[in-house]
């Protein structure tokens, strides 16, 4: 069976992560409804996980060294890998976690100052340097990122839930080293990273994750649900050639892709100022690529691309 798809969400905290992956969860379960994702968070989303959250989270809890800190982080990511994301993986499932390893970076490697070598070295050892297929990363202003986090730490607390703000205790400066962390990772690793900044709204921001997961989805040509099946046995039975176009219920946006990057080809064809193209060539290109688009348009149409459930 095909590897299954892991996309990870990372974020300060009071970036809307909670928020974001359910949403995400309930476009994918509309798109793709014989697949139900897996959510999980971290820490937590296990048994051993959740003690982890609990002991790490907790603002009672002082005295805590920044390298046990890390420590219990991988305890708790290293047994969610064995007990919940690999197995997952393994049956071909989507796996959407809140948090992963670029929030050890972030949070310890870069608020704690303990560096990113010590970070992914730990990552490569005890968790067989397993990797995400994509990560959102949502990155709004760190002023109002921290303000609805101690708000909403506020309010958990006047309900009586679970006290876990401890993080949010600390100071500016730690948070201004997280998110120039964050930063950084993105622009390490922007084939895997999607980042969405600024202080947008929710629909907003779920309108760019739906872009880049579909993005995703389309590129890969591994997860089986995506491929009608005789593309799928073609994919297995011809020279292990796969079939690019998905399944019924992503072909609107595949359409959609499909005429905008030829939108897009087509505006970088306009000749500079500074050159000359001869006249039969630039007659039939203006015409050409019109007329094409408006068939494509007829032949495929694809509304409510990108509807909400």
């Amino acid at each position: 069976m095909a590897r299954g798809l892991f996309i990870t969400l990372e974020g300060l905290d009071g970036s809307g992560k909670t928020t974001q992956i359910r949403r995400l969860a309930a476009w994918l379960k509309s798109r793709i409804p014989d697949e139900e994702p897996v959510l999980t968070r971290q820490p937590g989303g296990t048994g051993t996980g959740d003690r982890i959250r609990a002991l790490v989270l907790d603002s009672r809890q002082s005295g805590l060294a920044p390298m046990t800190e890390m420590a219990l982080m991988f305890a708790d990511r290293a047994q969610a890998i064995a007990e919940v994301i690999q197995p997952a993986l393994d049956q071909g499932k989507i796996v959407l976690c809140d948090r992963f390893t670029d929030s050890t970076e972030a949070y310890q490697g870069g608020g704690r100052q303990l560096g990113s070598a010590p970070v992914l070295e730990l990552h490569r050892l005890l968790c067989n340097d397993l990797k995400p297929d994509l990560t959102l990363l949502l990155l709004p202003s760190l002023e109002s990122s921290l303000e609805r986090a101690r708000r909403r730490n506020q309010r958990a607390s006047d309900q009586n839930e679970p006290d876990e703000s401890r993080f949010e205790a600390e100071q500016d400066a730690f948070y201004q080293r997280v998110w120039e962390k964050y930063r950084e990772i993105a622009a390490r690793e922007p084939g895997r990273v999607a980042l969405i900044e600024g202080d947008l709204s929710i629909d907003e921001v779920h309108a760019r994750i739906v872009e880049a997961v579909a993005a995703r989805l389309l590129k890969i040509s591994r997860f089986p649900s995506m491929l009608p099946a005789a593309a799928a046995e073609g994919a297995s039975g011809r020279g292990g050639r796969s079939c690019d176009r998905p399944a019924p219920a992503l072909r609107g946006e595949w359409f959609a892709h499909r005429r905008e990057e030829f939108s897009r080809r087509d505006r970088s064809f306009h000749p500079q100022p500074d050159r000359t193209w001869p006249s039969g060539l630039r007659e039939r290109r203006r015409h050409f690529y019109p007329r094409l688009l408006r068939l494509a348009a007829r032949l495929f149409p694809a509304n409510n691309l990108w509807a909400t459930p």
